[in-house]
């Protein structure tokens, strides 16, 4: 857990200075991918995945409880404790909206 935290952490402290490269519009109704010059974000029909050189963290959806979207980051929380927090900076309000509706609902069809 402590290696999860540390990576999230890094994740979210190195995102401010990273420039979006492309790709980052969802690609189908299931799946959308948010990139960042030196991590990936996949978010699909099985839960969300964050890669990055060093490690690789998967979240599926019956993990979580609640899907947030504050302060610059999409949340995913399980009993209100953040498992994974993407920066939302690098997409834009639309598609924000539309990966948290989709996660939302992939979450709710799992409780």
């Amino acid at each position: 857990m402590l290696a999860l935290y540390a990576f999230l952490l890094g994740v979210l402290m190195h995102a401010a200075g990273c420039a979006a490269s492309g790709g980052q519009a969802i690609e189908t109704e299931w799946s959308a991918r948010l990139r960042l010059s030196w991590t990936e974000t996949r978010i699909d029909h099985r839960g969300v995945i964050v890669e990055g050189p060093a490690a690789a963290v998967f979240q599926a959806w019956s993990t979580m409880t609640e899907v947030r979207s504050e302060a610059g980051l999409i949340a995913f929380v399980t009993n209100g404790v953040i498992l994974l927090a993407v920066p939302e900076a690098v997409i834009s309000t639309e598609e924000r909206d539309r990966v948290v509706a989709y996660c939302a609902a992939r979450i709710a069809e799992t409780c």
